[in-house]
């Protein structure tokens, strides 16, 4: 009974560990805002000199920690180049593409400078035809019973 008295005192002590972590981490809002460091340069020696580090401001909660920097030695490329050289079959499909847009295009572009013509012609209605109108009242006390 002693070693289960235990257990619950080291279960508790960690969930209230845990509780206090969780506390203390930083921000649980959704989006905190990232500002971006501040730098200027050094007129004497030309360098560029961090006014105030990278960090992350929440608006909702009034706390701020400093964002976690990449090595200085990383350093991001401008270009980044992902396929090398001519390849004869992406030129035939490119060529097909380009042919295939140029022919919708040309299409649409004459479709819309012609006024359509009216494929059927209206319906006209003959007063004078035997045919009764939808618009005609019937008096159905004159209808035989069915």
């Amino acid at each position: 009974m002693r070693l289960l008295g235990s257990i619950y005192w080291v279960t508790g002590a960690v969930a209230s560990f845990g509780a206090l972590i969780w506390l203390f981490k930083g921000c649980r809002h959704p989006n905190p805002h990232f500002v971006k460091q501040e730098t200027r340069r050094d007129e004497t020696t030309g360098n560029e000199v961090v006014v105030h580090a990278a960090h992350y401001c929440c608006y909702e909660c009034g706390k701020t920690w400093l964002a976690k920097q990449r090595d200085p030695a990383w350093t991001p490329s401008a270009i980044v180049q992902k396929f090398h050289g001519y390849d004869e079959r992406k030129a035939v499909r490119a060529a097909k593409r380009s042919a295939l847009e140029e022919r919708q295009r040309r299409f649409l572009a004459v479709r819309r400078t012609r006024i359509p013509a009216p494929l059927k012609p209206p319906i006209q209605f003959d007063p004078a035809s035997p045919r009764r109108r939808p618009t005609d009242v019937v008096d159905l006390s004159t209808r035989k019973p069915a």
